[in-house]
């Protein structure tokens, strides 16, 4: 069984560069975050990450055929439109409870 290092160090430079392709995907949607992403959300950026490369991978290659690059980077599109949904989604503005009893108070003295 080899080593970490030695894998990495194995790898050919069309690995490192898918695998830096990645890295710099995963950052750009955990920027879209401007926090920690929830497992959920890391869930769904690896996915999108995953996704999306394999589609730029299939498209660059020549030997894959036009209908499996249409349904990879439909795929990866699906996914990526499942991230930011979950990413972008807020949270309705509710009221607090402060503001719930003031509301409370001010309709029953309405009434």
């Amino acid at each position: 069984m080899q080593s970490r290092a030695s894998q990495v160090a194995d790898m050919s430079p069309v690995c490192d560069a898918q695998a830096r392709r990645a890295a710099a995907l995963r950052r750009a949607f955990q920027r879209e975050l401007n926090h920690k992403p929830t497992t959920l959300q890391r869930t769904l950026i690896d996915r999108a990450v995953i996704l999306t490369a394999r589609a730029e991978i299939a498209a660059l290659d020549p030997n894959t055929s036009p209908n499996d690059c249409v349904r990879l980077d439909g795929a990866a599109a699906r996914a990526r439109a499942a991230m930011f949904a979950v990413i972008t989604k807020r949270a309705l503005p509710g009221l607090t409870l402060t503001e719930y009893f003031e509301a409370k108070r001010k309709a029953q003295a309405d009434a």
